[in-house]
């Protein structure tokens, strides 16, 4: 789970890819994960192997006051339009929620194009910190799915296979339009978030000497 920072709006690059493409190959994308609305899920379904799942969601916080993982039901304002399969004929989707500080939206947009590349942006006029988080969803464990922040641009997440198992993996790169305030690859979300809210943007732990974890 490793975000990247900014507090207006952002434009995302998402290409989700197994190494090898066949016929039995698909890529579903969509706001599969009822936990958290203000996000997406990009399911890959390579051939015979277990379909893999890798999740984005969108953090709100301020700084020295609160961070939001996820917002409650009564502040989603909407939720669609979404393709009920996820698939190439989802060409546009919108989610709207309610800032948690001020009661005025957040919007997160998307769009397909092609089979294997999505392009969003989030957008608000709330005087908000925003970050990108990647996450494991639907309670896959640790060992199956791997997350770094390459620089300030750029996330990475890929698919982990067990040692001596042939299986095509399968990966993804997300890249926003302009820096962000910081990035870091952590293991805590918890402590993470924490460090965030102190700094107001990401950061590594080794970047941080005072903080009292």
């Amino acid at each position: 789970m490793h975000p990247l920072c900014r507090k207006t709006w952002f434009v995302i690059l998402l290409l989700c890819a197994p190494l090898v493409v066949n016929a039995q190959d698909r890529l579903l994308v969509g706001a599969y994960d009822p936990a958290h609305v203000n996000g997406l899920v990009m399911i890959a379904e390579n051939g015979a192997n277990a379909p893999t799942a890798f999740g984005l969601r969108i953090l709100v916080y301020r700084p020295e006051a609160k961070l939001e993982i996820t917002p409650p039901l009564e502040r989603v304002r909407l939720l669609g339009p979404v393709a009920p399969d996820g698939g190439p004929s989802a060409s546009y989707a919108r989610v709207h929620w309610d800032s948690p500080f001020e009661q005025r939206p957040l919007t997160l947009q998307w769009t397909r194009i092609g089979s294997r590349l999505i392009v969003g942006q989030i957008s608000t006029r709330v005087a908000v910190n925003l970050a990108l988080e990647t996450y494991r969803p639907f309670g896959q464990s640790s060992g199956t799915l791997n997350f770094r922040a390459a620089d300030d641009e750029t996330l990475l997440g890929e698919q982990l296979s067990k040692p001596r198992t042939p299986m095509r993996l399968a990966r993804f790169v997300l890249r926003t339009d302009r820096k962000a305030g910081g990035a870091a690859s952590y293991a805590d979300a918890a402590k993470q978030h924490a460090l965030m809210l102190q700094a107001g943007h990401a950061r590594s732990e080794a970047e941080d000497k005072t903080h009292p974890y």
